[in-house]
């Protein structure tokens, strides 16, 4: 007899993507913000306020709250999509769940270290 394979439930698999997706973005958002803060080119002496200083500024803030705001979601659900999972054995996507909890993790830390 052939046995049959569980299939995941359109919701949990939904989740999971979510929660993948935001986590990735916040650590695309946190190699951005590396990228930005130790290889873009820096103008002036640091004397004078400049609109090169206010885009910079303004936009490490943007996307430090990116970084943040995607992690903590990302991460949260992916924590509660892990927990269903294992304890539905949905095992055949449970992968998303712990990548999102890793690129998470990771963002947030590239994001403190960068700082």
């Amino acid at each position: 007899m052939e046995q049959e394979v569980k299939k995941a439930p359109v919701a949990a698999t939904v989740f999971s993507i979510i929660s993948l997706v935001l986590s990735a973005g916040s650590m695309l958002c946190a190699l951005w913000l590396f990228y930005m803060v130790n290889y873009m080119p820096k103008s002036g002496n640091g004397d004078s306020l400049t609109w090169g200083v206010v885009g910079f500024v303004s936009g490490a803030v943007l996307l430090i709250a990116a970084i943040w705001c995607g992690a903590l979601t990302g991460g949260f659900i992916g924590l509660i999509m892990l927990i269903i999972s294992l304890v539905n054995k949905l095992y055949s996507i449970i992968w998303m769940p712990i990548l999102a909890l890793i690129f998470g993790t990771v963002a947030i830390i590239i994001c403190c270290a960068v700082l």
